[in-house]
């Protein structure tokens, strides 16, 4: 049994198989003295540019925790900055499964933000990381892991402040 997810333009981006669940293992712990009970694991993906799985990665991941046994609702993902604002396969398959999820955060690196943002058209860099921040808190509650997905080419950004 396979599901097909689509993208926007209804081009077939991905066959995701569902496979038979094995026996769930309850996943380990660390002591409390190590991680606060409140403090989830936040597990941060970047790649060295654009289009080279970042998302397949943050999604191979949340599928692994499911399968290793934990709850949707114990796990989180989040795209605190993007360039793209177009629906990704990782955004339906935390929808399908209930994950929590903010696929497009408070940052949009949208067409012609750098020259806005010389310009003093936006946010300064303190304000964006802050909006960023509190996105990452906010999803982060009662979760015990986050899956934070980067954004393209380490350098976008970086004339703000707001880079990978």
């Amino acid at each position: 049994q396979t599901k097909t997810f689509m993208c926007q333009k209804n081009t077939s981006i991905s066959e995701l198989p569902v496979l038979a669940q094995p026996t769930p293992t309850p996943p380990t712990t660390l002591p409390p003295a190590e991680l606060p009970p409140s403090e989830p694991i936040k597990l941060f993906i970047a790649g060295d540019r654009s289009q080279v799985g970042k998302s397949s990665v943050c999604l191979g991941l949340l599928g692994t925790l499911l399968r290793l046994g934990y709850q949707p609702h114990e796990l989180a993902y989040i795209k605190p900055a993007t360039q793209c604002e177009a629906t990704q396969v990782i955004q339906l398959y935390c929808q399908h499964v209930g994950i929590a999820c903010q696929p497009i955060g408070p940052i949009v690196y949208h067409k012609g933000f750098t020259r806005k943002f010389l310009e003093g058209h936006t946010e300064t860099s303190q304000q964006l990381l802050q909006n960023a921040k509190l996105a990452v808190e906010e999803i982060s509650r009662d979760k015990r892991v986050v899956v934070i997905d980067g954004v393209g080419y380490p350098a976008v950004g970086s004339i703000c402040g707001t880079d990978n």
